[in-house]
């Protein structure tokens, strides 16, 4: 992990220097601070951190899974909206409304919401291993936070996710498939059925979407050097391709396809180290013998939902795959786990923790 980590952002600055030189305004850094995140991760290296981290990253979900549900109860009553304003006026917040085919969504987005996926993956999952009162509260925080985020993605993932969770319990793995199975049957369906939120949520025609579409024939053009595919056009690119900057917006160095962009930047080479971890992490035999067995379906999801959008080269994103990837390395077996105070079997807290 940290030959990697430190190899991508030497690798980058590397091919800036090569292709185009380091000029202008280097902004191009998610990449590096990324890096810089995951190398924090060797602290669960310490004995007894992980089990902390572990506490502290479920406990913080939840709180701001609660904090999401106060806000809306202010929005809606028109009560204590400057609590609300508060976390906007600091920039951890965005409150407005979404309308998809006439019908009004809150969009109540905090910059953690992405991490919500994690608690609600290990909600679940805590939820099919010991059903009670207390787990299925506890289920409904995250489904109700992630709805009320507002964006297309978290929606459907407050909707669809416990169910995806359900199946990586009950057949492991095999869950990618019968999910894949499950999304293709849904657009064959929505073929001869019309759902007016639906089509308008993924229809070319929405502003997002058609942006999205709309790089596709840059993209074309920046892939057309085999050189790019191979080797990437390193970091800050935005300065000397006209191709990019055309495509960017002021301050921008890079759009949301993450897997895309990472082609576009490390190469097939770089790319390729990146994509085995999020693998390793989704499907690797050592998930399921680990303390955290939660972890496999939320990095898949994730990683899913981080194709059209920024999630994984962030403070959010990093965080949460520098724990995956220390739950699963360095996590004590199930046996061990019975020894630590307040810990189940599945490597989440007893009754009397969490």
């Amino acid at each position: 992990m940290c030959i990697r980590d430190s190899y991508l952002p030497a690798y980058g600055l590397l091919m800036a220097v090569l292709r185009g030189g380091v000029s202008g305004a280097f902004i191009d850094t998610s990449y590096i601070s990324a890096a810089v995140y995951m190398v924090c991760s060797l602290l669960y290296l310490a004995p007894g951190y992980l089990w902390w981290a572990y506490r502290a990253l479920v406990v913080s979900l939840r709180l701001l899974s609660a904090v999401i549900l106060v806000s809306f109860l202010f929005i809606a009553t028109d009560t204590f909206t400057d609590f609300v304003y508060f976390f906007v006026a600091n920039g951890v917040a965005y409150v407005g409304e979404r309308e998809y085919a006439g019908v009004a969504f809150y969009y109540i987005y905090f910059i953690a919401s992405p991490m919500l996926i994690f608690l609600l993956c290990h909600e679940t999952w805590k939820m099919l291993d010991r059903p009670s009162l207390k787990a299925a509260v506890f289920l409904m925080l995250p489904v109700f936070a992630l709805f009320l985020s507002g964006t297309r993605a978290s929606i459907i993932l407050s909707l669809c996710a416990p169910v995806f969770v359900w199946m990586w319990h009950r057949f492991g793995r095999g869950a990618i498939a019968l999910i894949l199975l499950s999304i293709i049957l849904a657009f064959t369906a929505l073929l001869f059925i019309d759902v007016p939120i639906v089509n308008e949520m993924f229809g070319a025609g929405e502003q997002s979407n058609a942006t999205k579409i709309g790089y596709l024939g840059s993209y074309g053009e920046i892939f057309a050097s085999p050189q790019v595919v191979l080797f990437g056009q390193g970091f800050n690119a935005h300065v000397w391709s006209p191709v990019l900057q055309n495509m960017l917006p002021e301050g921008a160095s890079k759009t949301e396809l993450t897997y895309v962009e990472l082609l576009r930047v490390f190469g097939l080479f770089g790319t390729a180290m990146l994509v085995f971890l999020l693998a390793f992490l989704s499907l690797s035999g050592k998930v399921a013998k680990s303390g955290y067995p939660w972890i496999a379906p939320s990095i898949f999801l994730y990683s899913a939902i981080s194709a059209i959008n920024p999630y994984i080269f962030s403070s959010n994103g990093m965080l949460l795959i520098g724990f995956a990837t220390a739950a699963i390395a360095f996590a004590p077996s199930v046996t061990t786990l019975d020894s630590l105070p307040g810990e189940s079997d599945n490597g989440t807290l007893a009754s009397d923790g969490l």
